[in-house]
């Protein structure tokens, strides 16, 4: 009776440790992930669906069928909190809920184009953050299908596309444990992971995905955030560099796979004007630059905060300030240099060999610093003019966390395979298959 009791037990705990190392992954529950569909609110109102075998709509809870209907072509009209179902030539053929109660895909699964779109699997409705939205419920293997080749070019080499792969299904899996609060899992734009749907399909994009069919990233058991980027200028960035967020696996480090690429250099210029009418959008006051640099790279290589020399003041500008400041969407990263006229100004702070006085003040929290120091540095450099350039020049593109994407593709054509390339991207990170 005790052994019995004992094999019992023993069974017990040892499902129990499975379950639970599993549970810590979260991975075993997500076969399937809904995804919003960016259509904008205006366009929800009606909605024009085709699909080759008609469609059905089914009960969210139970899956009973509630309506069917061979039509290849209907639209959907917002009428109230449902929508109603004609088809083509205007014929009412029912209505369904907009509470994600109802569910209306194909009856042999055969993709539904919504607004002249395909997507594998169901379409959903429900309300998010007060406006209509359309969910696409599609497998996860399949949504990496449309996700891989709106991600990295569908060009680059195999092993680079594999370890993409792998790379967004991690980064999927986290993504869903991460809005277990929503109605939805991810977005289809670059707020989750870029989603194209079917139409985005490519064969050689299918192969990899399938080939690495079920397999995620782990560090201490843990499923892997696996970000990246389009290329990191030479350098990894650290999670907690550019977030804030410490992770182990993503740290900083030299990248030499990802130097004198096709985005590896990128520059711009701007007026000293409109930089310092920018900077008072940002609260911060400028009347002149007689000088201005980088004053402080992190741990990344990346900026940190940027001098601006007005008169006998320092002006401190934090890295986002300053990128706001002209536009951020003018930068593809952060690391960057500054030139005025031509001429680069510093790479760092002006040395100082004298230990003068120097007052700090703060207006509306930005550090100003006033010193004799300053003030001699300060005076042979006559202001630029208003009209005068100032130029931004900068390597990489993207936040340059985790996978470099260039940096990848490299490494395949140098003949290392995906998982070598995921472990030098993903520091400390082994390959799972999910079990």
């Amino acid at each position: 009776m005790k052994n019995k009791i004992l094999i019992i037990l023993t069974i017990f705990l040892l499902a129990f440790s499975i379950n639970s190392a599993k549970a810590e992954t979260g991975y075993e529950h997500i076969s399937n992930v809904d995804v919003k569909l960016g259509i904008s609110a205006q366009n929800m109102n009606e909605l024009k669906l085709y699909s080759d075998d008609g469609f059905e709509v089914r009960d969210m809870y139970s899956n009973l069928s509630l309506f069917q209907s061979f039509e290849k072509s209907i639209v959907l009209k917002l009428n109230g909190q449902n929508y109603d179902i004609y088809d083509a030539q205007g014929v009412f053929l029912s209505s369904m809920a907009t509470n994600k109660s109802m569910k209306i895909q194909s009856p042999s699964s055969s993709p539904i184009k919504i607004n002249n779109k395909r997507y594998r699997g169901y379409l959903t409705f429900d309300t998010v953050d007060k406006q209509l939205a359309a969910i696409n419920n599609v497998g996860l293997e399949e949504y990496l299908y449309g996700v891989v080749p709106r991600e990295m070019p569908s060009t680059f080499s195999y092993e680079a596309l594999k370890a993409q792969a792998v790379a967004a299904r991690s980064y999927a899996v986290c993504s869903v444990t991460r809005n277990k609060d929503k109605s939805f899992d991810l977005y289809d734009t670059v707020s989750s992971q870029v989603y194209g749907g079917f139409d985005a399909e490519r064969d050689n994009v299918r192969k990899a995905v399938d080939e690495t069919r079920g397999q995620i990233l782990l560090s201490e058991g843990k499923v892997v955030n696996a970000t990246y980027s389009s290329s990191n200028g030479g350098y990894t960035a650290d999670a907690n560099d550019v977030w804030g967020a410490k992770y182990k696996y993503l740290i900083a480090k030299e990248d030499k796979y990802s130097i004198n690429e096709p985005n590896y250099n990128w520059n711009f210029e701007i007026n000293a004007n409109d930089l310092i009418n920018g900077l008072k959008k940002q609260g911060i006051s400028i009347n002149s630059i007689n000088q201005i640099y980088v004053k402080e790279n992190n741990n990344s290589k990346r900026v940190k905060t940027v001098a601006i020399i007005d008169g006998a003041k320092e002006v401190l500008v934090d890295n986002n300030k300053f990128k706001n400041a002209i536009g951020a969407n003018k930068f593809k990263s952060s690391m960057y240099t500054v030139e005025a006229n031509g001429v680069s100004t510093a790479t760092q702070a002006p040395e100082n060999d004298n230990d003068g006085e120097v007052t700090v003040l703060f207006e509306d929290g930005v550090a100003i610093f006033i010193s004799s120091e300053a003030s001699k540095k300060a005076s042979p450099s006559p202001a630029i003019s208003a009209d005068a350039k100032i130029k931004i020049a900068g390597h990489g593109w993207g936040h340059g966390v985790g996978l470099s994407q260039w940096g990848a593709n490299n490494m395949a054509k140098a003949g290392l395979k995906y998982d070598e390339i995921l472990k030098f991207y993903y520091d400390g990170a082994e390959i799972s298959n999910g079990n």
